[in-house]
């Protein structure tokens, strides 16, 4: 079994093990959150990254390259470059609209935004606001999250906090020591089916953010200084 199916299946079975284990935890409001889920609030001085970034999709892999992203003046900016880095992307965020140019341009001219903010790729919504790419894209988390309603589940072996923002969920678990093990952000389809996720796993030695976005699947890896 391929790393991305057994990541897959590893994030969906604590999904399913939240939703129908739910009846043997307990719940009850959120008075302060710990310090190791704080740090991941925390923003750096400087919003700006590079990093590995691989897109597959069912029919096998579509790209896999390095890409960099900055933001100045309220205006994001990202590029990615393929193996023998060459540019293949550039897209540019501001209060203009998004903006993609490239040889790649054609694919990710499908990404729009909706009248919330939230993400779309070629009609499939994304648990993502615009807004919140950067943090995320530098493995922390929008400290706006801080501001929605938020509850503690307890089970055996781990704690949950749960963040409401319908139509999605944020989940942040905890093994028994406080330390944080993955996050992971999950919206629901017709019939309250989940249907996407964003994860992004915790182990300090490979932190990544993963996305699905209908039969693709992204995932990120970002650089640390002594990477670059």
């Amino acid at each position: 079994m391929s790393s991305l199916k057994r990541n897959r299946v590893f994030l969906g079975f604590w999904l399913l093990f939240f939703n129908a284990c739910s009846m043997l935890s307990t719940q009850e409001p959120v008075r302060e959150l710990p310090k190791s889920l704080m740090t991941f609030f925390a923003q750096p001085e400087k919003v700006e990254g590079s990093g590995a970034i691989k897109i597959v999709s069912s029919d096998g892999l579509v790209f896999s390259g390095q890409g960099d992203f900055v933001q100045k003046d309220n205006i994001l900016e990202t590029e990615l470059y393929d193996p023998i880095g060459r540019t293949v992307l550039r897209g540019s965020y501001s209060d203009k609209g998004l903006q993609v140019l490239g040889t790649m341009s054609k694919s990710f001219a499908k990404v729009t935004i909706d009248q919330a903010g939230f993400l779309v790729f070629d009609g499939y919504f994304i648990g993502l606001k615009i807004n919140e790419l950067v943090a995320l894209l530098q493995l922390r988390l929008p400290r706006a999250w801080l501001l929605l309603p938020k509850t503690l589940r307890k089970y055996d072996s781990i704690s949950a906090y749960v963040f409401t923002d319908k139509p999605r969920r944020i989940f942040a678990r905890l093994d028994k020591t406080g330390q944080v093990l993955d996050l992971e952000v999950t919206w629901t389809a017709m019939l309250g089916l989940i249907e996407k996720k964003i994860g992004i796993l915790c182990d300090k030695q490979n932190s990544r953010l993963e996305v699905q976005v209908g039969t693709f699947a992204v995932t990120w890896e970002l650089f640390q200084d002594d990477d670059i």
